[in-house]
């Protein structure tokens, strides 16, 4: 889970046709019911069923799902075997960092020590965890950006 969307994971593919009814899902998010988008709620593709949420989930919150096979539009495989039922299933939430582009000013040939607010991250996991930060690129020499 990220943010408001849900993801269930199956071993083999499943009938994109067959997209159950939001009814068929009850989520619960830190104890309360949590409501599906009103605007396509459940989606399958591949071996996902993607649920998403009226409204983003917090990292720290605890997200559990129920689904009950509905008489029609089930999740299934292509060959029609239906998915089992799930209960008081626990929804992992995840969260990545998200960093924004900004210049980091620094004296040329002298020490600088960049620290995460040079990168704009925001972070509302555990952020003892994250503790590396890869730069991908740097300006050309010369260039003075």
């Amino acid at each position: 889970m990220n943010g408001a969307t849900i993801t269930l994971t199956y071993d083999e593919s499943l009938d994109a046709a067959s997209v159950p009814a939001a009814a068929a899902f009850a989520v619960r998010v830190a104890g309360a019911a949590a409501s599906l988008a009103e605007t396509n709620p459940v989606a399958v593709a591949g071996n996902r069923v993607t649920l998403t949420l009226a409204s983003a989930v917090a990292p720290q919150q605890a997200v559990r799902l129920d689904y009950t096979a509905p008489g029609s539009h089930p999740i299934r495989d292509p060959a029609g075997n239906n998915a089992a039922n799930l209960e008081n299933q626990v929804v992992t939430v995840s969260s990545s960092p998200v960093g924004s582009n900004g210049p980091v000013t620094a004296i040329e040939d002298r020490l600088h020590i960049c620290v995460r607010a040079n990168f704009g991250i925001r972070d509302t996991g555990n952020r003892a965890t994250r503790s590396t930060l890869k730069i991908t690129s740097l300006p050309a020499p010369g260039t003075g950006t």
